[in-house]
């Protein structure tokens, strides 16, 4: 089927043909050829034939360990995954690896904090979760937390050991315990260094283990610490918690107003935020005039009586 071509599309042919030379037969000629050929989708099908078995063939050539084209670091994480797999390893085995590799840099704190993680989410390991000093594959870990009554998915300061937290860990589980806190009053709460011990941590740090990990906790925002009467106190103004994670696990959203969490929390060593109501002048009036609330009122006696 035949079909016009436009004035408009024709002068520009035209102007193409002037412009590199060609007579106005040669570009058309040239243009029903392209046509014939697919077009821009012919175009692109042919590119595609050609990158397509170039890609595979890259692809084939990193998976038989052919280093060209990755970086440093890439080389020894996909070295290191090699060498920690198949199988479960301990922690200290990451680190033998670290000082085997062909390459600088040893089993320093930094090649550990640059390589452990990457590794790991490589090969699908994550730690194993009732000892958190060996790696095993995800799905193995899954089935034995199943088969254990264990959720895999709980904060890790839920589901471990005191001994077996890191700082990190027992720093965010202290904000988590303090948030809750807080969104079952006003928002504000505090913890003295007593409570935090004792009720928190179940007496198991020292006391400067424990000051440690409440000055580690206010790193966050959200939180400070401060003294009073000679105690030190961690704090939380839970409206200036910004931690998704803190308030994730404290089953809190970002929008949840202070009391939906429950009633009052009326354990020792936690205080409210700073209002009239620890104000002891203020707390003697009110129970002055609850007191006389209270009492009945005398009638007026007659005379003689």
């Amino acid at each position: 089927m035949w079909k016009a071509v436009s004035a408009e599309v024709k002068a520009d042919m035209a102007a193409y043909a002037t412009e590199i030379g060609k007579a106005n037969h040669d570009v058309l000629r040239a243009v029903v050829c392209w046509y014939l050929d697919g077009g821009l989708l012919g175009l692109l099908t042919d590119k595609l034939e050609v990158a397509v078995p170039d890609a595979e063939k890259l692809a084939d050539e990193l998976d038989s360990g052919d280093d060209r084209g990755l970086t440093a670091e890439e080389k020894k994480r996909r070295w290191l995954a090699k060498e920690l797999t198949p199988g479960a390893f301990p922690r200290d085995v990451f680190g033998e690896k670290l000082e085997a590799m062909p390459w600088r840099g040893g089993d320093t704190e930094h090649m550990r904090e640059t390589h452990f993680q990457p590794v790991l989410n490589r090969i699908d390991y994550t730690e194993h979760p009732s000892n958190p000093d060996l790696f095993v594959p995800e799905e193995q870990a899954r089935e034995y937390a199943e088969e254990q009554g264990i959720d895999p998915d709980a904060p890790a300061f839920e589901r471990k050991p005191y001994d077996d937290l890191t700082d990190d860990e027992r720093a965010h589980g202290l904000r988590v315990e303090l948030a809750c806190r807080a969104a079952r009053r006003d928002g504000k709460r505090a913890l003295r260094a007593d409570t935090v011990r004792g009720e928190v941590f179940d007496g198991t740090p020292g006391t400067r283990k424990m000051k440690d990990l409440m000055d580690r906790a206010a790193k966050a925002e959200g939180y400070e610490t401060d003294a009073k009467g000679g105690a030190k106190r961690l704090r939380c103004d839970l409206e200036a918690v910004a931690d998704g994670d803190v308030l994730a696990d404290a089953g809190l959203t970002a929008d949840t107003d202070p009391g939906e969490a429950g009633e009052a929390d009326a354990t020792p060593g936690v205080e409210a935020g700073e209002t009239r109501e620890n104000d002891p002048e203020t707390g003697a009036k009110e129970e002055m005039d609850r007191l006389m609330a209270a009492t009945p009122a005398m009638s007026d006696r007659g005379d003689g009586e």
